[in-house]
């Protein structure tokens, strides 16, 4: 079977650091970055095994996304019945699914499962075996700071190109996943769908068809790869766009926040869509806004949000905040 998405073009590879220290992490701001020889993942790397797994969480219930072509999207729904469901199982029956045994379909044969952004309190039994990365904000404590989850993918599992607005450190425990990375200027070149629409901050290139005539500009596109092993945590920065491939029965856990400064350059567009009289004021203000806020540190966000001005996604994102 062909490699999903193996028609992009690759530039280089993600930086790494080994044990970086907190000042270290701090300065890759912007940047995404492998780490290695962390210490934080150790209980977890010797004893998540899918039998110790089975054994210790196998009987909670869970909701399981089920995909029939593999393919994950996120975003907006409604979602297509036909190829997407969420169906609740418990964390044994989903392991198995992912592993081949030959269960009844949830939607046709040859489907897919994925414990999908699974909220940490389902696996508090086995969260103990994983220590949080030193590397979170200082003061932030896992009761509020940061939303932690469980994810379980079986092998060619597919996320589609997409972007979150939180900071994002990604600990592989089991498995491997082929990780693709866009900084935030090639938002242009990815055929997102715009805020507020469908599949919301996803793109709508088929990542299994190579079809460079429906999408000619992501030709253009350079991309980052990473092959995500055990051990390994992976950094990404909020608004970089990426995929994710699961290439054998993975076992990943997510850490998302907001930094600082994101969370206040989040605010100041919020407070600018609110209180402008014309969408074509917010722009100046937003650039102004990003200058002010990140653009020490993301200077490449004020792209990004000139792009998501001229798709409609900022236009979307006002509507929807006076509508609420």
């Amino acid at each position: 079977m062909a490699i999903p998405l193996s028609w992009a073009h690759v530039e280089g590879s993600v930086a790494t650091a080994n044990s970086p220290t907190r000042e270290e992490f701090a300065a890759c701001e912007g940047r995404p970055v492998i780490i290695t020889g962390s210490i934080s993942c150790s209980r977890a790397l010797s004893r998540w095994t899918p039998t110790y797994l089975k054994s210790t969480v196998g009987s909670r219930r869970v909701n399981v996304y089920v995909s029939v072509d593999g393919s994950f999207p996120g975003g907006m729904g409604p979602y297509d019945n036909n190829k997407y469901r969420n169906v609740e199982m418990t964390v044994s029956e989903c392991i198995d699914r992912m592993n081949g045994l030959k269960l009844n379909p949830v939607l046709a044969p040859g489907e897919k499962c994925y414990l999908y952004q699974s909220p940490a309190e389902h696996f508090q039994d086995i969260l103990g075996d994983l220590d949080d990365p030193p590397y979170l904000p200082e003061g932030l404590d896992p009761d509020r700071g940061f939303v932690q989850s469980v994810w379980m993918s079986g092998a060619g599992n597919v996320t589609p190109i997409h972007y979150d607005l939180s900071e994002n450190i990604l600990v592989q425990i089991l498995g491997e996943k082929r990780v693709l990375l866009w900084d935030p200027t090639q938002y242009p070149l990815l055929y997102l769908n715009p805020m507020g629409t469908l599949h919301d901050r996803s793109s709508r290139i088929d990542v299994n068809c190579q079809d460079p005539t429906s999408f000619p500009k992501f030709m253009n596109a350079k991309a980052l790869e990473y092959i995500l092993r055990p051990g390994e945590m992976l950094y990404i920065p909020g608004f970089w766009m990426h995929y994710v491939h699961t290439i054998n029965f993975s076992v990943s856990v997510t850490y998302w926040w907001a930094s600082p400064q994101i969370a206040r350059f989040i605010s100041c567009m919020q407070n600018i869509l609110m209180s402008s009289q014309r969408l074509e004021d917010a722009l100046s203000e937003i650039e102004r806004c990003v200058n002010e806020t990140v653009g020490v540190s993301r200077p490449e966000l004020l792209v990004l949000m000139q792009n998501m001005f001229a798709d409609g996604s900022i236009a979307n994102l006002r509507a929807s905040l006076i509508a609420s």
